[in-house]
């Protein structure tokens, strides 16, 4: 309600008041950051400091930096293993208005599978859910660790459970590498085992 109020006070020229509404509306919990940006109703006010202020306020994956960290993943990979034996290919996707990283995997083996990744803003997460063509499927989460320059996850599994625990760490080597490294653990993060080492090399 308080966003259309302040659509009719823009479109009606009552600038002030309807950045007021507006700013009222987001207080409120309205999150539509993409319809604010294009609403031609707004059109009057979009341009002045407020607004731009207002824009900024919204608790929106898209003003949320964390949400970004993750990029360095995104593209066309080729895929190599030890003695730079290729593994794979890999097409990694932002889908859902660049919310969400789709990891589009195809081992050289024939074996596919995909993850879906994303930062949660309420746990201040980034989460990564995996399936495969086996029915195999498993759970991350983690965060990106600044002073590695790598995103780390992991595997999200009970103390009770007989599974190791997985450690999952992508490395931003360069604009077209990225090493994926995982380790596994039976002792619930004591001590580490590699279970496969890829470097991932962007394709022309």
């Amino acid at each position: 309600m308080l966003y259309n109020l302040a659509c009719s006070y823009a479109m009606h020229g009552r600038e002030k008041k309807a950045l007021e509404a507006l700013e009222s509306a987001v207080d409120k919990g309205f999150i539509q950051l993409g319809l604010m940006k294009t609403d031609s109703d707004l059109s009057s006010i979009r341009d002045t400091d407020k607004f731009k202020m207002i824009l900024s306020s919204v608790k929106s994956i898209e003003n949320e930096p964390e949400a970004q960290k993750f990029d360095f993943w995104v593209g066309e990979w080729n895929v190599y293993g030890v003695n730079d034996a290729k593994v794979g290919e890999s097409s990694i996707q932002k889908i859902l208005k660049g919310n969400v990283i789709l990891e589009n995997w195809s081992g050289a083996g024939g074996f596919i599978g995909k993850s879906f990744n994303h930062y949660h803003m309420d746990s201040g997460r980034w989460i990564q859910y995996w399936v495969d063509q086996s029915s195999g499927r498993i759970y991350f989460e983690g965060n990106f660790d600044p002073e590695q320059n790598a995103m780390v996850y992991f595997e999200q599994v009970d103390e009770k459970s007989e599974k190791p625990l997985r450690r999952l760490t992508f490395f931003n080597i360069s604009p077209d590498s990225v090493r994926q490294f995982s380790q596994l653990s039976s002792d619930y993060g004591k001590n580490w085992n590699v279970e496969y080492d890829f470097m991932y090399v962007r394709k022309p």
